[in-house]
């Protein structure tokens, strides 16, 4: 049965967009988000990939190979690809930080070879893309309590690329049952749900924010939606978020 053109909005109002996200295969968090953030008529379709990390590793970057992203993003892609969507976000912004010279151009041309209509990004340009749109340039950053130290340093390295200057950041803690396990290991045990959006406020509200034009949680897999309801620093700040970003660049793209 044909659609029933009488009950379309307008193409600016992204009628029917489809918006496919690559996640992590243990990662709920960016579905849940992005889901909830969605303008009507955006759908949001979701492939995912494992890992290649053993127990008690750390992630250190794809160290991509003739410019080509993994065997398990391109898999991703192709599924993406037979669904029909018509954009498409990675929602892990660890290979691009750990590669910024390389990763972002090595995953859009790949993507690109499978499906050249596709609008597209990562997490990690996103965030430098809405934030420019918006004029910040000064985060203060709150790093999840499953980033490490080598993260931690390739977050502000690629950030810095980019002039974005961050004139601090802390690192959001669980609690002591927690510090018995790598930090590299938290997230895998469960660690993204056990964050509260009012203890991540109050922890945001004790903070020396001085100099920041803004808030920046760069992890896909820490859920940060819920703070966005709240008033989280006085002044308010703009908040920004891999998951929002991404969206937002996406959505974007589409206009």
């Amino acid at each position: 049965m044909p659609p029933n053109r009488a009950t379309e909005t307008p193409i600016d109002q992204h009628v029917r967009y489809r918006v496919g996200i690559i996640v992590v295969d243990n990662d709920p968090v960016p579905e849940m988000e992005i889901n909830r953030l969605a303008p009507p008529g955006v759908s949001i379709h979701v492939s995912r990939f494992r890992l290649p990390r053993r127990t008690g590793e750390e992630f250190l970057g794809d160290r991509v190979p003739a410019q080509q992203p993994g065997a398990h993003l391109v898999a991703a892609l192709e599924t993406l690809n037979r669904i029909g969507v018509d954009a498409v976000g990675l929602c892990f912004t660890s290979s691009s930080i750990f590669d910024p010279e390389t990763f972002d151009k090595a995953f859009m041309e790949a993507a690109l070879r499978i499906n050249g209509d596709w609008n597209i990004a990562t997490a990690a340009q996103a965030i430098i893309s809405d934030m420019k749109r918006a004029g910040a340039q000064n985060p203060y950053i709150v790093v999840p309590p499953w980033f490490t130290s080598p993260t931690i340093d390739a977050l502000t390295s690629y950030l810095k690329l980019f002039g974005v200057a961050s004139p601090g950041f802390h690192q959001h803690e669980l609690g002591p049952a927690w510090e018995a396990y790598p930090r590299q290991d938290r997230f895998d045990l469960g660690a993204k749900w056990e964050i509260q959006p009012r203890q991540v406020v109050d922890d945001l509200r004790s903070r020396d924010l001085l100099g920041a034009d803004s808030i920046l949680i760069p992890g896909s897999g820490f859920p940060s939606l819920d703070l966005l309801s709240r008033s989280q620093t006085h002044p308010p700040l703009p908040m920004f978020s891999a998951n929002k970003s991404l969206l937002h660049e996406l959505l974007h793209q589409a206009q």
